[in-house]
């Protein structure tokens, strides 16, 4: 059971006028905190509305800039290889057909795993490295809402928290997309990250594993996450859950009653998982 309570900023003295203040969840203090990414610390359109169309408008010019480079000759090669078990999928031509027809058909052919989500490896590492050419040359920024960097900073350094991410995404891409965002490096800010190579994250032995990598026991760890079944996961392995709600939308739970900016109470889920807007509705004690 999560030892938590709320503190109402309901004034009754106060003119009708005056602007009420948001509900602030009170909870002992954790020893670490893991964070979700999408939807939790930052835009959950960020893959979808950024990431991906940039993929998409960039592949083939990731290949013209770095085509005599002997990293994407190698991955040139990979693909070629992978086109066995996708006879179906555009042919990538052969070196003697030249430059540009070369690149013309493996950005085809990488596009058309990116578009039906395949997860081949050759495809992740491309990925990462198109994303490493679009953050070095600026052509890429990370988000995270706008506390996230100050309320981390005041976690981790005047509370002594240790700050751990578990995102489905690879730790590579967790770290492009922390490392250079609207508000600045946050990397300094994580102790480390965890993806599914850890487990699910639905599964409640994944938040067992990391417990146990982290030293931690589960009743002093708080997760936070935007998805009501990672949370109820985390909850099934005896951590503290909240359940963050962004005003932007995005969200795939369903909550006992409305929060809007008015609620002046903390609202809570069926499972008792108490709901915040931002992670500044967190105060500990």
């Amino acid at each position: 059971m999560q030892r938590s309570r709320t503190q109402n900023n309901n004034n009754n003295n106060n003119s009708n006028n005056q602007q009420q203040q948001p509900p602030v969840l009170t909870m002992n203090k954790p020893l670490s905190i893991i964070l979700d990414i999408e939807g939790t610390i930052s835009d959950i359109k960020f893959v979808s509305h950024i990431l991906l169309p940039f993929t998409r408008n960039n592949i083939r010019n990731y290949f013209d800039d770095h085509f005599d480079r002997d990293e994407c000759q190698e991955m040139i090669d990979r693909l070629r290889q992978t086109r066995r078990y996708y006879p179906d999928y555009p042919q990538i031509l052969p070196l003697s057909a030249g430059k540009s027809l070369v690149v013309k058909t493996v950005s085809e052919y990488a596009l058309t795993h990116i578009v039906n989500r395949n997860r081949m490896s050759e495809i992740k590492q491309l990925q990462i490295l198109l994303w490493i050419w679009g953050y070095e040359n600026g052509l890429l920024r990370g988000h995270v809402y706008d506390e996230v960097t100050t309320v981390l900073h005041n976690w981790k350094h005047s509370q002594q928290i240790k700050i751990y991410v578990f995102s489905s995404a690879m730790v590579s891409a967790q770290q492009l997309l922390l490392c250079c965002t609207n508000h600045g490096n946050c990397l300094p800010l994580i102790t480390d990250f965890f993806d599914s190579s850890i487990g699910d994250k639905c599964n409640p032995q994944s938040y067992w594993n990391i417990s146990q990598i982290i030293g931690e026991s589960p009743g002093k760890i708080l997760f936070i996450t935007d998805n009501n079944k990672e949370a109820k996961a985390a909850l099934s392995a005896n951590y503290c859950v909240c359940l963050i709600k962004r005003t932007d939308g995005g969200c795939s739970y369903k909550k006992t009653s409305p929060t809007t900016s008015s609620t002046t109470t903390i609202q809570y889920t069926d499972d008792g998982i108490p709901i915040i807007n931002t992670l500044e509705d967190i105060k500990f004690y």
